[in-house]
């Protein structure tokens, strides 16, 4: 197996964490609390970030950063964009990545996110508010 074979098996382990993570929340409605819904979100955006699901970085700017420094340190041979989708040659700019994780959670969680909201939501913690509030206002959370 190649090496960019044994690259693209990890990326598509990782992705299916991530789908772990918001099938669990979905399983978890409506008696989701706030502090589960937290530690869903955090690991989903390690995940998706492709970061330790150790970090304890809250902030999402930094995350988005850390998520580039990473893709960028891995060789270019063993990565191919179309894997990661994404574009820019293998990396986004931070706002896309969030852009694209916001996006995401929106999709999963079938929630609308005003675009107008999103860029103050700049912290795991803050997010959290904002999706826990737009799932009490949906009625699936009690």
């Amino acid at each position: 197996m190649s090496r960019a074979d044994i690259v693209k098996r990890q990326l598509e382990a990782i992705s299916a964490e991530a789908d772990v993570e918001m099938a669990a929340v979905r399983a978890a409605l409506p008696a989701l609390t706030k502090e589960e819904l937290r530690e869903h979100l955090r690991r989903f955006i390690l995940y998706k970030f492709l970061l330790d699901p150790d970090c304890e970085e809250e902030d999402i700017r930094r995350l988005s950063q850390m998520s580039i420094e990473k893709l960028l340190a891995m060789s270019t041979r063993d990565l191919n964009t179309s894997d990661l989708g994404i574009g820019c040659g293998g990396t986004s700019s931070v706002d896309n990545k969030i852009i694209l994780l916001f996006m995401a959670l929106g999709r999963e969680l079938e929630i609308t996110m005003d675009p107008l909201r999103t860029p103050s939501l700049k912290t795991v913690p803050l997010l959290t508010e904002e999706v826990y509030t737009l799932l009490k206002e949906a009625g699936r959370v009690l």
